[in-house]
């Protein structure tokens, strides 16, 4: 099954309240929880169900980790805050809980709100994930709670394709690869006779496909059909009495691997984009400290890893992510393809990323930053379709995308608009540098300036880095530095393209001042920092100038006056400055993000692809030790890096990965290796 999502569009739950607020689904006229006490049931069947209490005081305090839950319905989010909640008063706080959520018609977050406040023990809980709950589209979204003990992968769409999302079902086929199976599973929704559409075959060969040794499983319901899907799968199945009036539920547990359960119907494709499991790590190296690096440092820092970040250059975020405002910006899609997948939950959760360092003092509002909003101006008929068909697409979306109309758009920007456009009310600007400093500051990242690598070295299970200053030993590695790739042997295949971009920083006048959210158009303008705008920037391809020219400041002013006018009147066009950059892209636009592979040795490996790329390999590339990249990431490295960040952590911390593993394998870095031995453009 495909785990890419068939629609963005996702119809929020139709919801009523019971003169107690208790919500019910008009649609499958079922409440979401108990009218006899919804929180002791939760308590009674779910954390009792699967005896979390007491696992959770076992763990051991002297040992970083996660503990995964996967639940059904995530409904009202009661089940989750409850377990969030009482994860912070049983769990080692060195210890990670991981909460996989299904959810096809979700709630609004005025419903949640309205559901859960008559329990004050949830509130704080409560405020957290509102804070970070998403626009109500397609994909699974990560939320941070508690500074990062809880993170929710809330997942929008039909349980079972979001589940299958988790995990290929090849992955049987590779003993030992590096997956994290599910410790808990909560099976909650409405009940089978109401919604039989989720309880199918397809939810309970994904609920197997993510269970392994050990794996515990509860459920309200003790339907036969459940519990015959369950015990085909190998679960064991035990009755118990229901909670209040219910006579029966079901626990469950599985007692054997999943590489000993018979495989389905195998898929003609080759796993190579899964990994072996690495040893865990308790110390990592990232190479460059612009915003790739920096975003992956706190990503890791943020886990308890301690984290060396190298820095060629006397100050951080001195090249690409040197300039002194960037936009949060992205392009959204209607489609369905892995770039349109990407684009949204990358900007999605970097907003979520942003929003929390504004909120706890990390960076500072409107000198660091600001999340005033993006307009991006309809500047021509094709922009104008566009705008309008996505408009269209994402109606009811308000929260990620408004149309405006030039009359709402001068309102929104503060100046005159003579375009319409699409408004994201969560983008905005910031400072690249300064976000790196703050990032900087976590007590987990130590930076050390002027310290070139120059060599990387497998040394046994770990890495030598040979530096301009000495020989350096780190247990993991993540180059973060893109226009160093061809310097080192391992990752000198990797396709990487710097295009120079020039950006021009001029002087506010009176009227610009009034300026108070970014305007994108074929450049874009940012509202002014210490009385100074900053517009561009210009594409060049195949210039390796770092020199200004006065015809990239021309063509920027050019492009400035074209979709806004009346903000050029009034600025002198002499009094200017600028700045290059360059900024790496990729053959497809997606990053580099993952675990690096042997060049050679993974096109000796996959040598059989050349002759039919569908033949089935029981192996996978041959990757590296602990040695990781994140590169690539083009003009948009605020919106990408935060969640890339987070891909990198979970691969080296053995958590679920906030991506699919469709999305995992667009972004790993052996695709460009297999689609060269498809393409016979390689050979051994």
């Amino acid at each position: 099954m495909s785990s890419t999502p068939s629609s963005n569009n996702i119809t929020p739950a139709d919801v009523r309240f019971s003169d107690d607020n208790t919500p019910a689904s008009i649609e499958f006229d079922d409440f979401y929880f108990s009218t006899d006490g919804g929180l002791a049931e939760s308590q009674y069947t779910f954390i009792e169900g699967n005896n979390l209490i007491d696992r959770w005081r076992a763990l051991p305090a002297d040992e970083c980790g996660n503990f995964v839950i996967a639940e059904t319905g995530f409904g009202s989010g009661l089940n989750f805050l409850l377990a969030t909640t009482l994860w912070q008063q049983y769990a080692p706080t060195s210890w990670q809980l991981h909460y996989i959520s299904t959810e096809k018609h979700p709630l609004k977050a005025a419903d949640i709100r309205q559901s859960l406040t008559r329990w004050p023990q949830l509130a704080s809980a409560l405020d957290e994930l509102l804070a970070g709950y998403p626009p109500l589209v397609a994909g699974v979204h990560t939320i941070n709670l508690r500074g990062l003990r809880s993170q929710l992968h809330l997942g929008l769409g039909d349980s079972s394709e979001v589940l299958a999302g988790f995990s290929d079902t090849d992955f049987a086929t590779c003993i030992g690869t590096n997956r994290r199976g599910v410790d808990a599973w909560f099976l909650d929704g409405f009940s089978p006779a109401k919604n039989p559409d989720m309880w199918s075959a397809a939810l309970f060969r994904a609920i197997r496909q993510l269970s392994d040794t050990g794996t515990t499983l509860a459920t309200f319901t003790a339907a036969g059909n459940v519990r015959r899907q369950l015990e085909s799968y190998g679960f064991n199945i035990t009755k118990r009495k229901g909670f209040g009036v219910k006579r029966e539920m079901i626990t469950a547990n599985v007692n054997a691997p999943l590489c000993c359960w018979p495989a389905e119907k195998p898929k003609a494709r080759a796993p190579w984009y899964l990994q072996d499991k690495q040893p865990k790590v308790a110390n990592v190296t990232v190479i460059g400290a612009g915003i790739a690096g920096m975003q992956t440092a706190y990503a890791l820092a943020r886990r308890g890893l301690q984290v060396t970040v190298l820095e060629a250059e006397e100050e951080i975020a001195s090249k690409a992510s040197g300039n002194p405002q960037g936009i949060l910006y992205t392009r959204l899609s209607a489609g369905q393809g892995e770039l349109s997948q990407f684009a949204m939950l990358s900007y999605i959760y970097a907003i979520n990323h942003y929003r929390e360092l504004f909120d706890n003092g990390t960076l500072v509002d409107g000198t660091d930053g600001q999340l005033c909003g993006t307009l991006q101006l309809s500047f021509n008929e094709r922009e104008a379709d566009f705008a309008t068909k996505l408009a269209k697409h994402f109606a009811g979306k308000e929260d990620l995308v408004q149309f405006l109309n030039a009359e709402q758009a001068s309102s929104r920007a503060g100046i005159s608009i003579n375009h319409s456009g699409l408004f994201f009310p969560g983008s905005g600007w910031l400072q690249p540098k300064a976000a790196c400093k703050a990032l900087s500051l976590h007590p987990n990242i130590t930076v050390m300036r002027g310290i070139t690598v120059e060599r990387i070295i497998e040394s046994g299970a770990h890495w030598q880095l040979e530096c301009n200053d000495s020989v350096r030993e780190a247990e993991a590695v993540v180059i973060a530095t893109a226009e160093h790739l061809s310097q080192f042997e391992q990752t000198q295949h990797i396709p990487i393209k710097p295009i120079r971009g020039q950006i021009t920083k001029f002087s506010s006048s009176k009227y610009s001042e009034q300026l108070h959210c970014v305007i994108c158009h074929e450049g874009y303008i940012t509202p002014s920092l210490h009385s100074t705008h900053t517009i561009g920037a210009s594409f060049n391809q195949g210039d390796f100038s770092s020199e200004l020219t006065a015809r990239d400041h021309d063509s920027n002013f050019a492009k400035l006056g074209s979709a806004v006018p009346s903000i050029v009147r009034d600025i002198d066009q002499h009094n200017i400055s600028g700045r290059v950059g360059f900024r790496c892209t990729t053959p497809d636009y997606l990053p580099i993000t993952g675990r690096v592979a042997n060049h050679q040795q993974t096109i000796k490996q996959l040598q059989p692809l050349a002759k039919n790329a569908k033949t089935r390999l029981a192996i996978t590339a041959d990757y590296y030790p602990n040695l990781y990249i994140n590169v690539g990431h083009g003009s948009r490295g605020l919106t990408s890096t935060p969640l890339c960040g987070e891909v990198i952590a979970s691969h080296i911390c053995h958590s679920p990965s906030p991506l699919s593993w469709t999305l995992n394998r667009a972004l790993n870095p052996a695709r460009f290796i297999t689609r060269a031995i498809m393409r016979k453009e390689v050979s051994y």
